[in-house]
């Protein structure tokens, strides 16, 4: 893999100018707006990516890994891997740069996904959390964007900014707080059976 998916902490004098946003667009997709697309998909990502493993401040890790790609291809770096490839092999280490512990929700309705279909977290070995963690981006990759945009947005904030987005939700829809819940709930339910079909074929191989 290219030297750039092991490098250190983004330089803290380094800022995403335009050519280098400009460079990372292309490395998406020489169509600009397929990468512009890709672009806000991959943020998306990698927000979950941080979200999930218990980070309180995954937007900033996202912008964080992207700007680090972006810093490698101002420079000159020549990246042979497929960009979700190289963006995940970056997050991971930004991710283990943090050395936080999983975050324990305050209830069950607060359980992400992901954690809903753990038998725990805690008791879990780091392999074991890898793979939970891996099923749950190949799930929510699978779902409808919209879908995916609701449960990613139902979900996501501290719990104050969380109540005030889900009535943001439901009034966009035209439909009641209860009826968001419902819908919201099919989901996580359909992502629960997912990611335990996913768990099932790491265990059978």
């Amino acid at each position: 893999m290219s030297r750039g998916a092991r490098l250190s902490s983004t330089r803290k004098d380094w800022a995403l100018t335009g050519d280098a946003l400009s460079r990372l667009l292309n490395y998406l997709d020489p169509n600009q707006d397929l990468a512009a697309e890709e672009y806000e998909r991959l943020r998306q990502m990698l927000i979950v990516f941080f979200q999930y493993r218990g980070l309180t401040n995954p937007d900033q890790l996202a912008d964080d890994t992207i700007n680090r790609v972006a810093r490698r291809l101002s420079e000159g770096e020549q990246i042979d891997a497929s960009p979700r490839t190289y963006f995940y092999a970056v997050a991971r280490n930004v991710w283990r740069e943090q050395l936080v512990s999983p975050r324990v929700p305050a209830s069950v309705d607060d359980l992400p996904p992901s954690v809903l279909a753990m038998d725990s977290i805690a008791e879990s070995t780091h392999i074991e959390r890898e793979q939970r963690f891996e099923c749950l981006e190949r799930c929510l990759a699978q779902l409808p964007p919209d879908t995916r945009e609701l449960i990613l947005n139902y979900y996501h904030g501290e719990k104050s900014s969380k109540i005030q987005t889900r009535k943001e939700l439901a009034a966009q829809l035209g439909i009641q707080p209860n009826a968001l819940r419902i819908r919201v709930c099919r989901i996580r339910d359909k992502l629960e059976q997912c990611v335990r079909n996913c768990l099932d074929e790491y265990a059978n191989h």
